[in-house]
């Protein structure tokens, strides 16, 4: 995978989409998308404005967690959770389908699918 100059992501920036792409969270506010395969980038959506990673592993940074076609993310700077469609990135589309701002600065992310085992 080959990000511009200057582009960066941290370990709670990385994720896998629904068909096992590579999914990062770049420090120039973008949710990118690879293919797992080659690494070839298949596209990105701007989500929020750049951001620094912190020398300190605790402070809040921007985060993503996926269960099924979407992803959930967190922007501490303006206290956002956003929902991003991954249902067509196979087709090199992904889409922000809701946003919700939080009482408090989010610092990390996770839940369960919701899913029974059988």
């Amino acid at each position: 995978m080959q990000l511009p100059d200057g582009v960066s992501y941290t370990f709670r920036s990385l994720a896998r989409g629904p068909q096992g792409e590579a999914l990062l969270l770049t420090t120039d506010g973008k949710l990118r998308y690879f293919d797992q395969h080659t690494g070839k980038e298949l596209g990105s959506v701007d989500l929020m404005g750049p951001w620094e990673e912190s020398e300190t592993w605790q402070d809040p940074r921007p985060a993503i967690w996926v269960t099924g076609e979407t992803a959930y993310i967190t922007d501490p700077s303006t206290k956002k959770l956003m929902a991003v469609s991954l249902k067509n990135l196979h087709k090199g589309q992904a889409e922000k389908f809701a946003e919700l701002e939080l009482p408090e600065t989010p610092n990390e992310i996770s839940g369960v699918s919701g899913k029974t085992m059988k």
